[in-house]
C-alpha cells in the first residue's frame, strides 16, 4: 500500500530569491529573523522555522524517503495565496505558481501530484487557470482558502468556480490560515 501526504506545502523558489535579493515577492517582503525569519504581506506576518521550507526537489524526495511516504500532493503555502493582489498580479502569482509545482510533477511523476493556488478574488481568471492548471500542466485541483477577502464561499459568485470544477473532474481542497482566518 502506498503513503500518500495529500499535505504538502511548497514556497515557491523565487520567494526565496527575492527575499535573498532584498526584494518584495508580488507584495511580501522577507524579514530575517529567527529561524527562516518572516514574511509579511497584507497586513498579516507569517514565520517559518522548519527548514523544509526551503527544501529543493531532491531534499524533499530524501525526506520523503526519511518518512517513507510515497508520494506527496504538492501545494503552495497557505500565506501566499494572494488574494489581497489585484487580479492581474493574483493572475501572474499563480501561474508561476502552478507552473513550479507542474514542473515538479512532470519531472518526478510517480513522486509529486499538486494542487493549483488560483486568483478567486476574479472568479473568470480563476476559472481559467483552474483549467489551464488542469488540462495543460496535469495538477489535480486547487488549493483554496476558507474566505476571500472576508467573503465566504457560500457567496453566490462563487459558483461559477464550482461549477467549473466539477466539470474538469477537479479536486477542491480547503485550507484555512488559523493565524489568519478566526
Amino acid at each position: 500500500m502506498r503513503t500518500i501526504d495529500v499535505h504538502a506545502h511548497l514556497v515557491p523558489r523565487s520567494v526565496w530569491q527575492a527575499a535573498q535579493a532584498g526584494r518584495d515577492w508580488y507584495g511580501y517582503r522577507h524579514e530575517p529573523g529567527e529561524g527562516l525569519g518572516t514574511f509579511v504581506g497584507n497586513g498579516k506576518r507569517s514565520g517559518f522555522a522548519s527548514p523544509k521550507v526551503r527544501f529543493t526537489p531532491e531534499e524533499r524526495l530524501k525526506d520523503m524517503d526519511a518518512q517513507g511516504v510515497d508520494v506527496q500532493v504538492v501545494s503552495i503555502h497557505t500565506p501566499f495565496f494572494g488574494y489581497h493582489l489585484d487580479a492581474t498580479q493574483g493572475r501572474a502569482l499563480a501561474r508561476e505558481v502552478n507552473d513550479e509545482i507542474a514542473a515538479l510533477t512532470r519531472q518526478w511523476p510517480q513522486r509529486f501530484a499538486g494542487l493549483a493556488t488560483l486568483p478567486v478574488q476574479d472568479v473568470k481568471l480563476a476559472i481559467d487557470e483552474l483549467e489551464r492548471a488542469v488540462t495543460g500542466l496535469g495538477l489535480k485541483g486547487a488549493e483554496l482558502d476558507t474566505v476571500v477577502n472576508g467573503d465566504n464561499w457560500d457567496d453566490p459568485r462563487f459558483l461559477p468556480l464550482f461549477k467549473a470544477a466539477e466539470a474538469m473532474g477537479a479536486v477542491l481542497f480547503f485550507h484555512p490560515q488559523p493565524q489568519h482566518n478566526f
